[in-house]
């Protein structure tokens, strides 16, 4: 259940039911955010924005439970896309989760590729995405599922968005490796407000 507070969408944490294929967030935040994932999310979408279904990108290479439609400043309404692709020159043919933002049925941005040891071909599904609002910007969350040699760990991602798009916060996905809830994200993104670019 997504809830809608004075200053805009709120939540607290995502679970992930991995019996039911399903994510949902609970509670409340003191800091404005919107956060989806899977199906239950995708009937409580800002209802005007409707990118998602004009984005011209194949199903079979979109996560279904990571695309949403949202308003992304300086972009405006887009979809939001997590999609498979190979890695370049890679022999093995790789595959790795990029994100996307899709305005009127064509790639509007693509947003910086972490780094291989950050962000590798094992993180092969995303566990929750959110949209925190920071004064007139909406940051970006990925958290995803990345599998081990002997388990499976969770790993934020944290894209800060600025005038001309998103830059990864490397220093603060890199220290959040191993946090699998939005709302320690979303503390710890408080106490780094304002960040320094890597």
């Amino acid at each position: 259940m997504v809830t809608r507070g004075q200053q805009g969408y709120v939540c607290r944490f995502m679970l992930r039911t991995h019996a039911l294929g399903i994510a949902f967030c609970v509670g409340v935040l003191l800091i404005p955010s919107m956060c989806f994932s899977g199906p239950l999310a995708a009937r409580t979408r800002e209802t005007a924005n409707r990118q998602c279904t004009s984005a011209d990108v194949a199903d079979s290479q979109v996560l279904p439970s990571a695309k949403f439609d949202v308003s992304l400043p300086p972009f405006g309404n887009v979809c939001f896309i997590a999609r498979y692709r190979l890695l370049p020159d890679d022999p093995d043919h790789s595959k790795v989760i990029a994100f996307e933002l899709w305005r009127n049925g064509a790639l509007a941005y693509r947003l910086p590729k972490p780094d291989d040891g950050l962000w590798p071909p094992a993180c092969d599904s995303i566990l929750a995405v959110a949209f925190p609002r920071r004064g007139t910007f909406r940051d970006i969350v990925v958290i995803g599922n990345c599998e081990g040699a002997s388990s499976e760990q969770a790993q934020p991602l944290v894209y800060r968005a600025e005038s001309a798009g998103f830059v990864l916060d490397t220093h603060l996905s890199t220290d959040l490796m191993g946090v699998g809830t939005l709302r320690e994200v979303e503390q710890r993104m408080r106490k780094a407000t304002p960040w320094t670019r890597p």
